[in-house]
């Protein structure tokens, strides 16, 4: 395994030059913006490659499911909304109301 850009490249089933490898690891980047890419396995097969690789991480954010019930003609309208647990996140989303 070489590493490039901080991340850790195998090459299986033949040679493949830096420049093609940078190639693929900025194709992946572009793919996944979000993602910061830690590992990539690239298996050649003949004219094609096999791309096999891992991002790092992310954090978890804890979610906690806020329930809201509301009487409608006589029925419960119930409304699910989840709600991100850190001070800086968005405001509440609300999902379609559902009838119980």
């Amino acid at each position: 395994m070489k590493d490039f850009d901080n991340v850790q490249v195998e090459v299986k089933n033949g040679y493949m030059d830096e420049e093609e490898i940078q190639a693929y690891i900025k194709y992946l980047e572009n793919k996944h913006p979000d993602e910061t890419l830690k590992s990539l396995s690239i298996t050649i097969d003949g004219e094609d490659v096999d791309l096999d690789y891992v991002f790092q991480p992310q954090n978890f954010e804890r979610i906690r499911r806020i329930r809201k019930y509301h009487l409608v003609g006589g029925r419960v309208l119930l409304e699910l909304g989840f709600e991100v647990s850190k001070s800086h996140a968005k405001p509440r989303l609300s999902l379609p109301a559902t009838w119980i």
